[in-house]
């Protein structure tokens, strides 16, 4: 079984790869460019989310709002099968994005349950 801070971190580059790979085939082709976004941000869901997640609707951009090179683990942990991975993400303004990943295990393996934007106001649903 991998543990929390790998999921995320395996997480964080698929999202990075789905992020710029969609941001240049919505530039070709924004009807078909968006479908196919759409789709592939599903298999990401399916692949590193609980079951029964329902996904918010999909963002993209030039700049991925998730990469290893600007976002950092700063803090983990973890009680029985659920775990709490708080990072920091600063992109190339230096704006710095909080976010909380929600974990559990699920038939042995690390699933993420929720990741949340965390700011001064709130915490929101970002996945």
């Amino acid at each position: 079984m991998n543990s929390p801070e790998e999921l995320v971190k395996s997480f964080i580059v698929d999202y990075k790869i789905w992020n710029d790979h969609s941001s240049i085939i919505y530039n070709k082709n924004r009807s078909d460019g968006m479908e196919e976004a759409e789709n592939n941000y599903q298999l990401l869901i399916e692949k590193y989310c609980v079951p029964e997640i329902t996904a918010q609707g999909i963002a993209f951009g030039s700049e991925s709002t998730h990469s290893l090179d600007q976002e950092k683990i700063v803090k983990t942990s973890q009680k029985g099968n659920v775990a709490f991975i708080h990072s920091k993400h600063i992109d190339a303004d230096d704006f710095e994005s909080d976010y909380e990943y929600h974990l559990k295990i699920v038939n042995g393996s690390w699933m993420l349950t929720s990741i949340l934007y965390v700011d001064a106001d709130g915490k929101y649903e970002c996945l």
